[in-house]
């Protein structure tokens, strides 16, 4: 019994702390790529429900939750390379 609530005590834990640095990466990426001219929002922050993006004024705004997309999408692609490249 123990047993089974640290498992899902650590699985926990190593969601939220990859999709942590899953949304830091796809921000850094997202801004990086689109030279700044595409702001990324706060982690968990939504102004409209449902919405990719919005804007602020002039200023385009992604969605955080896409962000942690574009940054799991990264991070596996990377692993995926890495593996070929051990070959």
């Amino acid at each position: 019994m123990l047993e089974a609530i640290v498992g899902q005590t650590l699985r926990f834990l190593w969601s939220v702390i990859s999709e942590i640095i899953c949304f830091h990466t796809g921000k850094a990426l997202v801004e990086c790529l689109t030279f700044g001219s595409l702001a990324v929002a706060d982690y968990r922050e939504t102004k409209k429900p449902f919405a990719a993006y919005w804007r602020e004024g002039r200023q385009p705004v992604l969605n955080s939750g896409i962000a942690v997309l574009i940054g799991w999408a990264f991070w596996i692609a990377l692993f995926i390379s890495a593996i070929h490249l051990l070959r």
